[in-house]
């Protein structure tokens, strides 16, 4: 089993059953809904990426839905059918990458700079080399997915066994928490399926989320202000 696949872990399993039936009756080369089966925890901000997969011939459809929105895309690599890119909330990620212990980690694998900017296109420099040799894997990839560093270093130091829980990734600390995790994660995706089962389009449903969360944010600011007077 490649490392990617080790890496890349779905929560499948845990789906409703109504979802499950209603996804069985959908198209599943569409860029939408596969933006819901694998990236709708970015797309609701609870988490700061996703790593989307998708037919390359998709790519610019999967661009044009995004346009717009708060959610940015950096391409890594491609094969003769899939091309791989990372879907993140540019602030949020960048404030991850920021944290002291992510910073130390990333560091260690040689990189100088952890700004975004700098970063991803190191990274996917790694990326492409290892898909084409099949070498050492890129572990800072976790990081960049948002994973908990202790997590990450668990999994290299068990050459990815021993985990106590196989979900949106593998879990070696902190169990009760990454659970909790790994419900909103699974009703963000459930949710999206419904959305699009019901006749609305992915371009909407981004828009809609992003008009909701920048409502927020502008109500968060206004509670910080207001506690700082």
């Amino acid at each position: 089993m490649c490392r990617l696949y080790m890496w890349l872990t779905f929560a499948g399993g845990h789906m409703r059953t109504n979802v499950l039936y209603m996804l069985k009756s959908m198209d599943k080369r569409d860029v939408g809904l596969q933006l819901a089966l694998q990236c709708a925890p970015v797309i609701t901000g609870i988490k700061v990426s996703n790593l989307f997969i998708i037919d390359k011939n998709m790519v610019e459809e999967l661009y044009d839905i995004i346009d717009g929105t708060d959610i940015s895309a950096f391409f890594l690599y491609e094969d003769e059918i899939k091309a791989n890119i990372l879907l993140y909330r540019k602030k949020e990620l960048q404030q991850y990458l920021l944290g002291k212990e992510n910073q130390k980690f990333i560091r260690n694998f040689g990189y100088e700079s952890v700004y975004i900017d700098d970063l991803l296109p190191e990274f996917a420099i790694r990326f492409s080399i290892y898909q084409f040799t099949q070498g050492e894997f890129p572990h800072e990839m976790g990081i960049l997915l948002g994973y908990p560093v202790e997590d990450v270093k668990g999994f290299i130091s068990n050459n990815g066994k021993n985990e106590l829980y196989t979900g949106y990734w593998k879990v070696y600390d902190n169990l009760p928490e990454k659970l909790v995790l790994f419900n909103y994660y699974e009703a963000a995706r459930e949710h999206f399926i419904c959305l699009l089962a019901k006749g609305m389009d992915m371009s909407s449903i981004l828009m809609m989320y992003n008009r909701a969360r920048k409502k927020y944010l502008q109500f968060q600011k206004v509670c910080d202000n207001m506690f700082k007077h």
